[in-house]
């Protein structure tokens, strides 16, 4: 904005040479020169006065756009932070549901042992725990990429990620 206020300042220039020039009998072996010239421009005021309108809503603008930069960047730290929190949620889930698979898992090979129950039911109960443990470990990942996402908000270094400890459950793949 302040440049543009320049086209109400008069514009000025000094311009000066030396040289030397050997056998013309005219003029002298040596000569120099100095001008000056000072001009400002009457007539084209008001495209000045636009161009200062035109910077100060420019400086508007990107005042503007800065605070919507600031506003996305810290809305993207927020959505990482909840999305970290709830893939807490789900490993917390996760591990409660491989347990409860576990036990049926358990009651069920008892139960056929006694002969109470099919090998079918068997299998249904096996097959309940490989999907928990999938489940689990689809979230511990969800999870990771979860806190690499908000790593990458708010600009931490890798070493910050590689040290960072699961804020619930066992992420780190004992299952």
């Amino acid at each position: 904005v302040k440049l543009s206020y320049s086209g109400y300042i008069p514009q000025s220039a000094l311009v000066g040479s030396y040289g030397y020039q050997h056998g013309n009998s005219f003029l002298p072996d040596w000569n120099w020169a100095v001008g000056g010239v000072a001009s400002i421009t009457i007539w084209d005021w008001m495209k000045t006065h636009y161009q200062v309108q035109a910077s100060k809503a420019s400086l508007v603008e990107a005042k503007e756009n800065r605070e919507y930069a600031r506003e996305g960047i810290l809305l993207g730290v927020k959505q990482a932070y909840f999305d970290l929190r709830s893939t807490e949620q789900v490993i917390v889930t996760g591990e409660a549901a491989i347990m409860e698979a576990e036990e049926n898992h358990r009651v069920m090979k008892m139960k056929y042992e006694a002969q109470m129950a099919t090998g079918v039911e068997v299998l249904d109960a096996a097959m309940m725990l490989a999907k928990a443990r999938a489940d689990y470990h689809a979230a511990a990942y969800d999870y990771w990429t979860s806190l690499s996402r908000l790593a990458r908000a708010v600009e931490a270094d890798e070493a910050a990620i590689s040290t960072a400890k699961p804020l619930a459950g066992r992420c780190g793949g004992e299952r």
